[in-house]
């Protein structure tokens, strides 16, 4: 849309979920975000397109892609060694922003695949990519994620990984239901309660 990329500090809106509103001026057509930006572009269209635009649209735009298009582009790697650009540098570039993206949320911008955390931080790459993707990666990067058979391990680690949150939630859960037998003792109420003898 040319107003905000007027309007809201150079940003790119996609009309592809709403199909956006179209207008004519000057003899050719333009792709409006929603009614109040057709608005603003009917009152003074010349301000949004050229030569008197602010911001011109860039020759490269991004694209949402989805997973069965991330395959077909294999071996093709993702940029930014699979880390969310826009999380890193909204966490300042440091080390702890490094944020793995997710493979749902995957934008092909200037031939170069991105994997975003969320569809907040995809939406913010969509607008401005430029202020992501030429971002440095650290010297220093975490360790890879490696899965772990919880078999193997030994049986306090595998309660652990395993079984842990659902016994604190279990026990939660005792602690929060009101006893039904006001005289018992603590021990008593909970071991009818889980229906011990």
């Amino acid at each position: 849309s040319s107003v905000v990329n007027a309007e809201y500090g150079k940003q790119l809106v996609s009309t592809q979920s709403t199909g956006g509103i179209n207008a004519e001026y000057g003899a050719r057509y333009y792709k409006l975000a929603g009614q109040k930006e057709m608005d603003m572009f009917l009152a003074e269209a010349h301000k949004y397109v050229s030569p008197t635009a602010p911001h011109m649209l860039p020759d490269s735009l991004p694209k949402y892609v989805t997973k069965a298009e991330v395959k077909q582009m294999f071996p093709k790697e993702l940029a930014f060694r699979g880390y969310c650009p826009v999380t890193y540098v909204l966490g300042h570039k440091r080390y702890e922003a490094l944020t793995p993206g997710s493979r749902d949320h995957v934008v092909l911008y200037d031939d170069e695949v991105f994997s975003m955390l969320d569809d907040k931080t995809m939406e913010m790459f969509l607008r401005q990519p430029w202020k992501y993707n030429r971002t440095p990666l650290p010297a220093k990067l975490p360790p890879p994620r490696v899965a772990q058979d919880v078999t193997s391990l030994p049986m306090l680690g595998y309660m652990e990984q395993a079984v842990a949150k659902a016994i604190i939630a279990s026990m939660t859960s005792c602690s929060d239901f009101k006893p039904k037998y006001h005289t018992s003792t603590p021990t008593n109420q909970l071991c009818s309660t889980l229906d011990i003898t």
